[in-house]
């Protein structure tokens, strides 16, 4: 089974064959079986290389990864709601981003509350990770 240390050793700018290939893997091997501490680094390394090939990633791919963000994701974990925006802002994920906008009330951790507020005052378009480069 493909790890973290797999992931990291891609390409920095791979094609968009390779990253279609890498998400169909993790889609269909490592999101039914790793836990979430484990997935958030390797979809956080995917995020940085999809967004590297200047090209957003189809449907499919981004759904299963906005739904298991959003159903797996501690919303008061500093880490994983860091990590989380990274992966929606890189990948152009609206849902995960917006869901944690709307949970904003319910979340005690003041650190998470903090990071919520800077990443709210640099998002332009969330639906567009290249927004600025056009």
């Amino acid at each position: 089974m493909k790890n973290l240390d797999y992931y990291q050793s891609l390409p920095e700018s791979p094609s968009v064959a390779l990253m279609e290939n890498e998400f169909d893997y993790l889609i269909d091997n490592l999101l039914p079986n790793l836990n979430f501490n484990d997935l958030l680094p390797i979809l956080y390394e995917l995020s940085d290389r999809q967004w590297n090939t200047y090209t957003i990633a189809d449907d499919k791919i981004k759904d299963a990864v906005s739904g298991y963000l959003i159903k797996f994701m501690n919303i008061n974990s500093e880490n994983e709601v860091d990590s989380a925006l990274h992966i929606s802002l890189a990948m152009g994920l609206p849902s995960v981003y917006f869901y944690i906008l709307n949970s904003f009330d319910n979340i005690v951790n003041v650190n998470v509350k903090n990071l919520i507020n800077e990443y709210r005052e640099e998002v332009v378009d969330i639906a567009n990770p290249y927004i600025g480069m056009e």
